[in-house]
């Protein structure tokens, strides 16, 4: 909606209410005839009242009187004197009116209800409140104006004051952060979606830092553990970044970042001469879309990370007891087997792609059961590829993570080319791993219970099934450099 059609809507709602209310009650009060004479059907003027003195009998006095009821504009006759004093109101065009009124107010409150009663608001203004007005969203300011952004209602003056708005922040909402994306998040989307690619204005999303989200995942005794990094950013697409790990004992690892693209959490092996107390710099980095190679790079040092004492298990707890139920072995197979479980890309990297939904296993009846999976592709029982993935049961499905899959890409390029008579010759093969269920473990403040652990601990093994795509394999969120 554009500033005028709000002005308009919201004034003139706003005046034709106010008119009508006093046309109404102009209407029903009336208009009084004040000793004036008037005809009760068109309201004219009769003039004054016949004097009576007597002198006449009493026929020639109620013709005269009748006489003077009469109208001489319409013809029509007031059947008593009382009649032509009779106070003039409109009822119709009151009701009229007040029908006029309730339409106007019935279709403002659901227009408040459906959109907000910040519809109504001029986009200026709007810009002008968001930084003073509450949390956000639904139906607040930033929702607001986040739909006429979409719908493409503001002007490019207005467009640079809604980036102005994102990028700058607040105090107690610095941008980038978690409380600043509650608030302006969805704008920010909204904007980025709807500035042409080439527009400078895209390079002010850049002085957003990106938010940095880690995890530890906990590992028994001599194993590896791992570092979870992924980054929630407010960047236009086709910009270049890269990220350093870069861990207390000198080593360093790097990978590259595809913002909005698909893909799982980083996943970095701590170094094993670290431990807890020990810090851990993130530093991610970005490079303008369209720049040259040599372009300079915008870095945005993450706060060091502190290795914790407990990570996801004590130093005395006991190790996952193996479990393996006809019940937990169709949980598995649901998981994996119902559709395609394997798609290839005629290239790119990954080659294939595992297709898997964990949501039935983790129902809260096998709380306390890890899922530590390794899933092989095999040709003739020979592992093509290897998936590493992990969960715990009675848990939100979404902290699924897995490893970056091991492949033998000349044997999936066969896998893509050959007759799919030949399929048969390929199997899935899912084996529960103790290490790999290690990591499953849930945080002590998301799952009090430290002790009485299982992992599944079975093997299945099924025919598979593939899909095979005519396109390259759309890029990764993170790609670990070697």
């Amino acid at each position: 909606m554009s500033d005028l059609s709000a002005w308009v809507l919201s004034i003139g709602s706003f005046a034709a209410i106010v008119l009508l209310t006093a046309f109404a009650a102009k209407s029903f009060a009336g208009d009084a005839a004040r000793g004036r004479r008037r005809c009760p059907r068109c309201w004219h003027e009769l003039g004054p009242a016949p004097a009576t003195d007597g002198s006449t009998d009493d026929s020639t006095a109620g013709e005269s009187a009748r006489r003077a009821r009469q109208c001489g504009e319409c013809g029509f006759a007031a059947a008593h004197e009382a009649d032509t004093l009779r106070t003039r109101r409109r009822a119709g065009l009151g009701l009229l009116a007040v029908v006029a009124i309730l339409a106007i107010v019935g279709a403002a409150r659901l227009r408040f209800l459906d959109q907000g009663p910040w519809s109504m608001v001029p986009t200026r203004v709007l810009l002008g409140i968001s930084a003073l007005a509450g949390d956000g969203g639904y139906q607040s300011p930033q929702d607001e104006l986040e739909r006429r952004v979409r719908a493409g209602a503001l002007d490019d003056a207005m467009m640079r004051d809604a980036v102005d708005l994102v990028v700058r922040g607040e105090g107690d909402r610095p941008a980038g952060s978690a409380a600043w994306a509650s608030k302006y998040g969805g704008l920010a989307d909204a904007l980025l979606a709807a500035i042409p690619r080439q527009d400078p204005l895209l390079l002010r999303f850049l002085e957003i830092p990106p938010e940095l989200l880690v995890e530890f995942h906990s590992a028994r005794a001599g194993r590896t553990q791992l570092l979870g990094i992924d980054a929630i950013p407010y960047w236009p697409s086709g910009v270049e970044s890269r990220l350093s790990v870069e861990f207390a004992d000198g080593t360093v690892r790097r990978a590259r970042f595809k913002p909005r693209s698909r893909g799982n959490y980083l996943l970095v092996e701590v170094p094993p001469s670290l431990g807890p107390g020990d810090t851990v710099r993130l530093v991610l980095a970005v490079r303008p879309p369209g720049g040259s190679a040599d372009a300079p790079w915008i870095e945005y040092p993450g706060a060091y990370q502190q290795i914790p004492s407990i990570l996801g298990r004590a130093v005395d707890e006991p190790d996952a007891a193996p479990i393996d139920t006809p019940e937990i072995r169709d949980t598995v197979t649901q998981v994996f087997v119902p559709d395609h479980a394997l798609s290839v890309w005629t290239g790119g990297t990954p080659r294939a792609g595992l297709s898997f939904n964990n949501a039935g296993a983790t129902r809260s009846e096998l709380a306390g059961v890890l899922f530590g999976l390794r899933v092989e592709i095999c040709e003739d029982g020979v592992v093509r590829r290897t998936s590493r993935i992990w969960w715990h049961g009675g848990g939100d499905p979404y902290t699924v993570r897995w490893l970056a899959p091991i492949e033998d890409i000349d044997a999936l390029a066969r896998l893509w080319a050959q007759d799919p008579a030949l399929d048969s010759k390929w199997t899935l093969r899912i084996t529960g791993d103790a290490d790999l269920a290690d990591y499953a473990r849930p945080p002590v403040a998301q799952m009090p219970r430290r002790d009485g652990f299982k992992y599944w601990s079975g093997t299945l093994e099924f025919p598979l099934k593939v899909q095979r795509e005519p396109t390259p394999s759309a890029d990764r969120r993170w790609t670990a450099e070697q």
